[in-house]
């Protein structure tokens, strides 16, 4: 049976209250991955089996003596995580517990764009029943803070000190062209959207896929106080586009309905202020206004 949605956080702490993560962790302050899987694990609660694939979370929630995960879970190698979790998916499936046990599967950006990205592709071709969650922080973190396929045009990283010079992977647009059961992106800025979007996941019987935008407090160059700011600061400028996808059909989410409106947007470089990745081009008007098109852009190709 269908769980209801979500209506606000107030309903989050009355329906949801136990942590399937143990308390403490060794992300970074306000590290906005670990909130994610923390969220996610709220809603999905105890008859759940992790998959994580190596990066910051397998840090944070699989090491012993960390915020360790209070059920099942496994940390295989870099690329192979949606073959593990293929593994586990036939598995209840010929035990007939498919309906019975969530089966999660956390990677990175870098996991999921690039190193696992053949191996998640079949997976899906597949249809095993499980839900993939990407925390896309733009780049590997956990090793600190090269380029990944998702890293956006500019932004300074260890591996592009100049400013990346290469588009970011439409990740989302690409595994909407795979036999998806439901696809979604998210904001960490947007609890109440994110959670409901892994509810309406867990209720699939096949392949789910959610990409959320987590923040990462050193590579982006924010203060932690500000994480949850700049989140949302990509969603309000337009730079960010929540949505789901569901039997062909392609829904905007509530959070960005109204920035549909460009009049009603936030000023872009609101965004680019806050994190000091991008100061270089704070300045720079070409490059602002290469960012702008790209977002009009996005939207109009997107089909909104």
């Amino acid at each position: 049976m269908s769980e209801l949605p979500l209506k606000n956080l107030r309903d989050v702490s009355e329906r949801y209250l136990s942590e399937w993560v143990a308390p403490g962790n060794a992300g970074c302050p306000a590290c906005g991955a670990v909130l994610a899987v923390r969220l996610a694990m709220k809603v999905l609660g105890e008859n759940t089996w992790g998959v994580m694939t190596t990066g910051c979370m397998a840090v944070n929630y699989t090491v012993p003596g960390t915020g360790t995960a209070r059920t099942p879970w496994i940390h295989p190698l870099f690329g192979n995580a949606p073959a593990l979790g293929s593994g586990l998916a036939i598995a209840l499936d010929r035990r007939n517990l498919q309906d019975d046990i969530n089966l999660l599967i956390v990677g990175g950006d870098g996991a999921t764009a690039d190193i696992g990205f053949q191996v998640l592709s079949a997976a899906i071709q597949r249809q095993h029943r499980f839900i993939y969650l990407c925390y896309d922080n733009q780049g590997y973190m956990n090793t600190g803070g090269q380029s990944s396929g998702t890293t956006e045009l500019n932004a300074v990283t260890k591996t592009s000190p100049f400013g990346s010079i290469t588009e970011p992977k439409r990740l989302s647009e690409i595994f909407m062209n795979h036999q998806l059961k439901y696809l979604a992106t998210a904001n960490i800025g947007y609890p109440v959207d994110f959670m409901n979007k892994v509810l309406k996941a867990k209720q699939e019987d096949g392949p789910s896929y959610i990409q959320i935008s987590t923040p990462c407090i050193p590579s982006w160059g924010v203060e932690s106080a500000q994480m949850i700011k700049v989140a949302k600061k990509a969603v309000t400028t337009g730079y960010e586009i929540l949505y789901e996808y569901s039997h062909e059909d392609i829904t905007l989410s509530n959070p960005s309905r109204k920035f549909r409106n460009k009049s009603k947007r936030d000023p872009l470089i609101e965004y680019f202020e806050l994190q000091k990745r991008f100061s270089h081009i704070i300045n720079d008007d070409q490059a602002l206004s290469l960012m702008e098109k790209r977002v009009d852009d996005n939207w109009e190709r997107i089909g909104f």
